[in-house]
């Protein structure tokens, strides 16, 4: 009964250095994970950092075209008015040519 004892003893003593290996495993696992997702965390946020600074420049740089696109609408329209006021003037003096012309062509008579 002893020697039985003693060979259980044993087998739990075995038993319980096997779970000390394999808890002390398993803790190394875990700590190595934790440190690969951590590396993850570090390389996500930066990325999103990245991907901000970019959506930043994108939306300045739209920002700035929207603004040249107003500027060279307000160019083109300001332009329009001064052709258009140039082809009235133009008219006007056709009209007044023909006219005069006209008029000389009556006093030749």
């Amino acid at each position: 009964e002893l020697k039985q004892l003693k060979e259980q003893k044993e087998l739990q003593q075995e038993q319980l250095r096997k779970q000390k290996e394999d808890a002390a495993q398993q803790r190394m696992e875990v700590e190595a994970a934790c440190k690969e997702l951590q590396k993850e965390r570090v390389c996500q946020q930066e990325l999103v950092q990245k991907q901000q600074e970019e959506l930043k420049q994108l939306k300045e740089q739209k920002e700035l075209q929207q603004e040249q696109l107003r500027k060279q609408k307000e160019d083109a329209a300001q332009q329009r008015m001064e052709v258009e006021a140039a082809c009235k003037e133009l008219q006007k003096e056709r009209v007044c040519q023909q006219e005069l012309v006209q008029k000389q062509q009556e006093e030749l008579k």
